[in-house]
């Protein structure tokens, strides 16, 4: 057994394997985000199916509160306590501000797979969607839900955000619902009873 020229050879492919420099950080996969019970800390799960866990929690400014994760773990959209504007955290902590995002939204659904959103706002009764996320996010339109009666009860959006499913409330008389396209057109669909 020749020891040096093992010794040479362990030398040689690690002197060929990338290094890590100081200050560089080394990370392994991140499965998607958890975010805890507060709605303030939000944490990447870290690993593979079967060998996973929760990593240290993501550092987000106190201000700003968990409004929806993707479907795909990739990122969350955050709101702001303070003005109520958005802003979406990647999985390595960075917060990337979202000016096409309707301000003071109430509620954030996402889309199946995350690509759009759709923002909320109770008292204008009014939807903004954004497609394109996570990340070419711009803003596809404003949409009146004012023919929805009711309370807004459920949300629903495409991944390209041009079709949006808003229902309203159910009551003894039924309930309503609208299905609407980026051209404007809308479609109204009433349920009877209960």
């Amino acid at each position: 057994m020749n020891v040096p020229g093992r010794y040479a050879q362990a030398l040689f492919l690690l002197l060929l394997t990338p290094g890590v420099s100081p200050g560089q950080e080394v990370r392994g996969p991140v499965m998607g985000l958890v975010v805890e019970a507060d709605g303030h800390r939000i944490r990447p799960i870290l690993g593979v199916p079967g060998a996973a866990v929760a990593g240290p929690v993501l550092k987000i400014p106190d201000a700003l509160t968990v409004a929806a994760v993707s479907p795909l773990g990739n990122y969350a959209l955050m709101r702001s306590a303070a003005d109520g504007s958005a802003a979406l955290l990647d999985p390595t902590g960075k917060i990337h501000q979202l000016p096409q995002a309707p301000a003071g939204a109430h509620r954030v659904v996402l889309s199946p797979e995350g690509m759009a959103a759709a923002f909320y706002s109770a008292p204008d009764h009014t939807l903004g969607v954004i497609s394109g996320l996570p990340d070419n996010p711009s803003a596809l339109t404003s949409i009146s839900l004012a023919s929805v009666s009711g309370d807004l009860h459920q949300i629903a959006l495409s991944d390209d955000g041009l079709l949006v499913l808003a229902a309203g409330s159910a009551t003894d008389a039924g309930a309503d619902a609208v299905v609407l396209s980026r051209s404007g057109q809308q479609n109204r669909i009433t349920y009877s009873g209960p």
